[in-house]
């Protein structure tokens, strides 16, 4: 059942509104004046909560404004508002009272203390008068607050396992080899050519002379080869026989899976061009 406040009942009964919010927590009142006690609590509140505070008057000056600002809340203005309301989940006061310290120091305040569970229909309706006001109410500052999706962190180490086992899975066939973490896949894709991961994304070694090596390669640049890989970076190297992919500098993931489709695109990239090479 409702109860009736004292004075000396809503501030006690205001304090335990704000310390136990769980879920939200709402502040309506004209002047937006704080008793240090109350800032405080309002202050030391956990940043999952969420916080309305509407407020009606104008004339507020800079040290409150900035006290305001403070607080992880929602503010909003309501014109001739002159309604004090605090509520949170569970509970409500509708009462004379404002926040600060002068009235609860020097005016004889009045006020009615009412929950979800044993006022329901009240508290109900108390809960519609509230979302009206706000939806009338001039933004001041809203704050969005995201669901944030915690992305799993992982090492090159957690990456590599992956993408070994990426390629033990699709390369199966031609007799892939793991050695302390490093792959060898010979005879691939070309009977002259072995493919790892030592180095980069990946790795073609070419077991040719040096010289017929340079040669492929000038006539591979001639033609375009490896220009449709431009998210990547690709050379053929000298004296090493040695063509290699590599990330793009500055590229970031979110994920191993995303990382692992980068990768196995530019692998698929790759393999197409070397297909235009006669080695």
């Amino acid at each position: 059942m409702a109860d009736f406040l004292s004075t000396r009942g809503i501030s006690s009964e205001l304090e335990n509104i704000i310390k136990c919010a769980k879920k939200e927590l709402y502040i309506i009142t004209p002047y937006l004046r704080f008793s240090t006690l109350i800032y405080e609590l309002l202050k030391s509140m956990p940043t999952d909560v969420e916080f309305w505070f509407i407020y009606g008057k104008t004339d507020l000056n800079s040290k409150e404004e900035s006290l305001l600002r403070r607080l992880n809340c929602n503010i909003l203005f309501k014109e001739n508002l002159h309604a004090k309301c605090y509520l949170n989940e569970t509970t409500a006061i509708v009462c004379s009272m404002n926040l600060h310290s002068f009235s609860e120091a020097n005016n004889y305040e009045m006020g009615i203390l009412f929950s979800e569970r044993n006022d329901r229909k009240a508290y109900q309706i108390c809960r519609q008068e509230i979302e009206i006001i706000k939806k009338n109410a001039q933004n001041i500052r809203v704050l969005k607050q995201p669901v944030e999706i915690e992305q799993k962190k992982y090492t090159r180490d957690d990456f590599q396992k992956v993408w070994i086992g990426y390629l033990k899975s699709q390369y199966k066939q031609q007799g892939l080899i793991e050695i302390n973490q490093n792959i060898i896949v010979r005879k691939f894709p070309y009977r002259l050519m072995n493919m790892t991961n030592n180095y980069g994304i990946i790795e073609f070694e070419i077991l040719l002379p040096s010289d017929v090596c340079r040669r492929l390669s000038e006539d591979a640049y001639t033609k375009g080869i490896f220009k449709s890989a431009k998210e990547y970076r690709v050379f053929w190297s000298f004296p090493f026989n040695k063509i290699c992919l590599y990330w793009k500098k500055g590229i970031e993931f979110k994920s191993i899976d995303s990382e692992l489709e980068y990768c196995k695109k530019g692998l698929n990239l790759i393999l197409e061009e070397l297909k235009t090479i006669n080695i």
